[in-house]
């Protein structure tokens, strides 16, 4: 049984990369302030949610771009 407008977890996780911004994206993403402090926990949020949106297939290379561009802003900090 699925909860919410999303038939995957996949569509839901490309829709909050590529069409939301600011605090309501990072709130949807499960980004918190710590991960900007740690990049293990950082990398960790990053692992996941890149095996959810393949980033092998070419439809999601937007939301993995957005994603990875949201982690290096964590490592980097």
């Amino acid at each position: 049984m699925r909860s919410g407008p999303f038939v995957s977890d996949e569509k839901k996780f490309v829709f909050y990369l590529t069409k939301l911004e600011g605090k309501q994206r990072n709130l949807f993403l499960g980004i918190t302030d710590d991960m900007y402090k740690n990049k293990e926990k950082a990398k960790k949020w990053y692992w996941k949610i890149s095996k959810i949106i393949r980033p092998d297939l070419s439809k999601n290379s937007d939301a993995f771009n957005e994603l990875k561009k949201l982690y290096d802003v964590m490592i980097n900090i």
